[in-house]
């Protein structure tokens, strides 16, 4: 919601979401970083640090990146983000 795609269009196609990553990794990173890592369902701590890693390196294709997102996102049932 916050980059102007709701749920039901980035259901319909997450390559747009995937773009918007490399337009400003530096505002995707500094999201990353409001990550509450206490409050992860321990399931995706591994899942959420290859996330970390693919916004350090970069890369040509963030399809996965988008992908892995999704799937911590659909795990959470509570606040995993720091609003402020």
């Amino acid at each position: 919601m916050e980059v102007g795609i709701g749920p039901i269009c980035r259901k319909l196609d997450n390559a747009l979401l995937a773009k918007l990553i490399p337009a400003d990794v530096e505002s995707a990173r500094t999201a990353a970083k409001k990550v509450l890592i206490n409050e992860l369902p321990a399931e995706t701590f591994n899942t959420f640090s290859n996330v970390l890693e693919d916004l350090e390196i970069g890369t040509d294709d963030w399809r996965k990146t988008v992908k892995r997102i999704e799937w911590i996102l659909s795990w959470s049932k509570g606040k995993i983000y720091e609003t402020r």
